[in-house]
């Protein structure tokens, strides 16, 4: 069976396409989801992704071994630390994953237990988890691009806080308010403290890297996981609605203590920045795939810019497309 990978040839949509057209292959609707998904050599588009893997789940309905086809494929996508594609099958978890338990979810994710269930689980932290995708490919583009300015650990020590740019800063805020309120509810209910650190100025400069933002998603979901026994509102609702930011945000308001309406919202928060974050990793990304280097040179130029603009006394001049660093992927 084929499946769409980054650089699936634009043939491959057309032969997509047309056999999902005729209706009578399941895999063609799951292809086609997943070129979408990705946008290999057409407009990335996450509810086309949706909507046609919904119909290949449908389709299977009934016919278990197309079921499993379906389930092995996107198991080894998330093996592979590709969360967002298998976000997208949170509405479908049910037919897909019969089997599926919340507790033992959250039990095993706890623990650091790699078991699937955990993995399902971490897919609905967030109702959009769409661009914890490719990680290590954005990881190595955004090395590479700023390669002369990560060189110099001592000047990147140097740069004020207003140089962020509006998601990174919005993050760095909401997370720092995040821990201190965790912090203070882990004293208040002595609670044992899940593990997440505090971002060094030196670790948002030039950018916060796909890995770090990974880790601490990771880590404030655990945080949350750890506490929603406090309140029932959080164990029968909001945790039952992980895909869904304006529920979660309206079932905030329900919660009695104060401290966790705060953490809860900004929770919410931090998710809507992490993933704001990405995209804007991925679609460099997918830039680069495609060989448009544009926005590759306005974004780190973009950078440059906030620097020279607060002030910062800096050795960088601005790039083009023929003297950005050399980029290998």
């Amino acid at each position: 069976m084929y499946f769409c990978k980054m650089n699936t040839n634009p043939s491959k949509y057309d032969e997509a396409r047309k056999a999902a057209v005729k209706g009578n292959d399941p895999m063609a609707y799951l292809r086609l989801g997943i070129i979408y998904f990705y946008g290999n050599h057409i407009e990335r588009n996450i509810a086309l992704a949706r909507y046609f893997i919904g119909k290949a789940v449908a389709m299977s309905s009934g016919k278990p071994e197309q079921t499993a086809l379906i389930r092995k494929y996107l198991q080894e996508e998330c093996n592979r630390g590709n969360y967002g594609l298998l976000s997208v099958t949170n509405k479908y978890l049910s037919k897909l994953y019969p089997s599926y338990r919340r507790k033992k979810a959250i039990d095993d994710f706890l623990a650091d237990k790699d078991t699937f269930a955990a993995k399902i689980l971490y897919s609905q932290c967030t109702s959009d988890n769409t661009a914890e995708v490719l990680v290590s490919q954005q990881e190595s583009l955004l090395r590479q691009l700023y390669s002369e300015i990560i060189a110099d650990d001592n000047f990147r020590r140097t740069i004020p806080a207003k140089v962020l740019d509006k998601d990174t800063g919005e993050f760095t805020v909401c997370l720092e308010n995040f821990i201190d309120t965790y912090q203070e509810v882990c004293d208040k209910y002595d609670i044992v403290r899940q593990d997440i650190f505090y971002l060094e100025p030196i670790d948002t400069f030039p950018y916060v890297s796909p890995t770090t933002l990974c880790k601490l998603r990771r880590q404030v979901f655990k945080c949350i996981l750890s506490f929603r026994h406090l309140d029932p509102v959080i164990t029968k609702n909001y945790l039952t609605h992980l895909c869904n930011d304006d529920y979660l945000l309206n079932i905030c308001q329900k919660v009695k203590d104060y401290d966790l309406v705060f953490l809860l919202i900004s929770y919410v928060e931090i998710n809507m920045d992490i993933e704001a974050i990405g995209k804007t990793y991925l679609k460099l990304l997918r830039s680069f795939q495609h060989n448009d280097l544009e926005p590759l040179v306005s974004h780190i130029n973009g950078f440059i810019n906030r620097l020279t603009m607060a002030g910062v006394s800096h050795p960088f001049h601005l790039y083009s497309k023929e003297t950005l660093p050399t980029i290998i992927l």
